[in-house]
């Protein structure tokens, strides 16, 4: 018997160092996760609801072991929902600027100065393990994390990211179209300053489609769609660009701006601005970033889900099942349940 049993061990051990090659495989990719305006490393591990897990809940439950998830624990603010976007608003944080020589809401910091904050954080977390992240890494951001995560890829030639995955950000900027002629110019002459652009993210992505009004003078969009041929030869390593967003965003506005959509520069009759599909932009015509490639390769996602609020992204499974999970790296989980009804509910 104890003969017999031996063997069978034999056995075990022996499929297991078959096995093992086959799993190493299938490891997930590491992902880094960035957040929002107003938020910090918690976004992807709060519990909103009760009995619904949080976003990291869910990247565990199919497959990624803690070592697998890095939460950036950079520009961060207390958690707090969106501030009103009125001139009050902006005049009390340009105030801040002028009195502290920066903004307090750290998260409002200007978009470059994240973006460089992010890769130096991004370089010194795989040059501690670099075995870990040697088949690359993916990447979750969350409303102007997106933004954020967007503009890395572009700019950090030495990077090695397979998914962007951008979760409600507002790639083209914002801009709240049913305000009056009178009171948006009044909010574009207050952001489109040097002392502005340099104070704020907010201001960096408030874009005023009225090409009178001054939106090529901010710091970050008009630099990232230039056109320069190393941001397109860096976007194009992507394996893949994820843009998901629910037209019931309410935050994103227009929401079509998390797609790569935004307002024509023609007005309307009733002053309003008609909305430029992506595939009718000049952003894709011209290749901007190597869209048209990426689309042309099947490695640009859009994704449109309806009912997803702004903040749900972060613990609605079924939205992560849709435009988060076929994007990461195969999970080692065989068990993990895989199906899951298409209604999005919030």
């Amino acid at each position: 018997m104890t003969h017999f049993c031996h063997k069978i061990v034999l056995i075990v051990l022996y499929t297991f160092s078959l096995l093992t090659p086959v799993f190493a495989n299938v490891l997930p990719r590491p992902v880094f996760l960035f957040h929002g305006v107003g938020d910090n490393a918690g976004d992807f591990e709060r519990h909103d609801l009760p009995f619904r897990p949080s976003f990291v809940d869910l990247l565990k439950s199919n497959g990624f072991a803690e070592d697998d998830i890095v939460n950036i624990p950079l520009f961060e603010d207390p958690y707090s929902r969106l501030w009103p976007f009125d001139i009050a608003t902006i005049s009390e944080l340009l105030k801040q600027c002028e009195e502290h020589g920066h903004i307090l809401n750290k998260s409002l910091t200007p978009i470059l100065k994240q973006v460089d904050g992010v890769s130096s954080f991004i370089r010194k977390t795989i040059k501690r393990d670099p075995a870990r992240f040697r088949n690359g890494y993916d990447l979750v951001c969350h409303s102007q994390g997106g933004v954020i995560c967007t503009g890395l890829v572009a700019h950090m030639s030495d990077g090695n990211f397979h998914s962007l995955i951008s979760l409600a950000g507002p790639q083209l900027g914002v801009y709240f179209g049913k305000l009056s002629s009178e009171i948006s110019m009044e909010i574009s002459k207050l952001l489109y300053t040097t002392h502005a652009q340099k104070c704020a993210s907010l201001a960096n992505l408030w874009h005023d489609p009225d090409p009178n009004h001054g939106f090529m003078k901010t710091d970050y969009l008009p630099k990232l769609l230039s056109g320069k041929k190393d941001l397109q030869q860096n976007f194009l390593r992507l394996k893949a660009y994820v843009l998901a967003i629910s037209p019931q965003d309410g935050a994103v506005v227009p929401w079509e701006s998390a797609v790569w959509g935004f307002f024509g520069k023609n007005k309307r009759k009733d002053g309003s601005f008609p909305i430029i599909d992506f595939k009718d932009s000049e952003i894709f015509k011209n290749d901007v970033l190597g869209m048209k490639q990426l689309h042309n390769s099947n490695r640009l996602h859009r994704i449109i889900l309806p009912n997803v609020p702004h903040m749900h992204w972060m613990h609605n499974s079924a939205a992560f099942r849709k435009a988060v999970l076929p994007y990461l790296s195969p999970t080692i989980n065989p068990f993990a349940d895989s199906e899951h009804s298409s209604t999005i509910d919030h």
